[in-house]
């Protein structure tokens, strides 16, 4: 009778786990057969895709031998604030050397250049002069253009060349006189922060 009794139960287990193998089979069926999904590739982003703008150089500066112990170099500036340099002679550091500086001291460099109209400068390195005109005693004028010029043979040479957009233009500076060009290295030079490397009295920051 206890056995009997404890059949109807047994019965009813068996039958509640079929059905639930029946519904784990299904519920795997489903997953196998169902549409296959994987991860939605993402458009490509208008940054992505956007080419990136190479580096070039925008200013370069040689600066020659002398008569004495001038420094003998040459440093190019990049666009990207990259300094490339090549001591020579009379310098701390001799041979190839690199370093960078932010991009608004690159800035400021091309401000300067800006600023002292180097793309007007003539041949000497100064803005061109108006003409001088004296009225003569029988009301005729007479013009002259031109300036003084001072020729030297003893001093350093320094070759500038600037690039700014389309426009390059390379000037060579002998340094016999004051000109707005002589000015404008005077500026330039110290942001370019070369006295590590001329003189090894300052490290490079």
């Amino acid at each position: 009778m206890i056995g009997q009794a404890g059949r109807p139960e047994l019965w009813v287990s068996v039958a509640v786990m079929r059905r639930m193998r029946s519904v784990l089979v299904v519920c795997v069926l489903a997953a196998a057969c169902g549409p296959k999904t994987g991860p939605v590739a993402s458009a490509p982003s208008k940054e992505a895709s956007r080419p990136a703008i190479a580096a070039h150089p925008i200013l370069t500066i040689s600066q020659g031998e002398c008569q004495g112990t001038c420094p003998v170099y040459t440093v190019t500036l990049w666009s990207d604030g990259r300094i490339d340099w090549n001591g020579d002679l009379n310098v701390a550091r001799k041979g190839a050397a690199h370093a960078t500086i932010p991009l608004d001291q690159v800035a400021a460099i091309s401000k300067a250049f800006a600023d002292a109209r180097y793309f007007d400068l003539d041949e000497l390195g100064d803005l061109t002069v108006p003409p001088t005109c004296v009225k003569e005693p029988d009301g005729s004028e007479t013009c002259t253009v031109g300036r003084d010029v001072v020729a030297c043979t003893d001093t350093s040479h320094t070759t500038v060349t600037y690039v700014d957009g389309g426009r390059t233009r390379t000037t060579d500076d002998a340094h016999c006189q004051d000109t707005a060009l002589s000015r404008l290295e005077d500026v330039v030079v110290p942001m370019l922060h070369l006295d590590g490397w001329i003189t090894g009295a300052a490290r490079f920051p």
